[in-house]
């Protein structure tokens, strides 16, 4: 599976969501906010979170798990998002996104 990527420059700071609609039975079930989680893996296989607002966490429109990133640094780049969440029927899905961090 190709795992979408985007590019930002370090100055840059907007929300990034992941959105579960396509396996979500979004008439019986919701995204459980408390037990989904949003990680961040620089070009190392570091955790790296300082790239990330956490407490921006939050759900929208039922079916996105998103957050505010800032920062980052060309030469941790790219980072990998992983967006877990557990829904409220107990259905556990995860989305990874690739953001390339550059100065143009």
């Amino acid at each position: 599976m190709l795992v979408p990527e985007f590019t930002k420059q370090p100055y840059e700071s907007c929300f990034l969501a992941a959105d579960f609609v396509n396996v979500m039975d979004t008439d019986v079930e919701d995204i459980d906010l408390a037990n989904s989680t949003i990680t961040a893996i620089d070009v190392s296989g570091d955790t790296d979170n300082t790239v990330l607002d956490i407490g921006t966490k939050a759900v929208e429109s039922s079916t996105k798990l998103k957050v505010r990133i800032m920062d980052g640094t060309e030469a941790k780049s790219p980072y990998k998002f992983t967006f877990r969440i557990i829904t409220t029927q107990n259905n556990k899905w995860e989305k990874d996104i690739s953001m390339k961090v550059e100065d143009l």
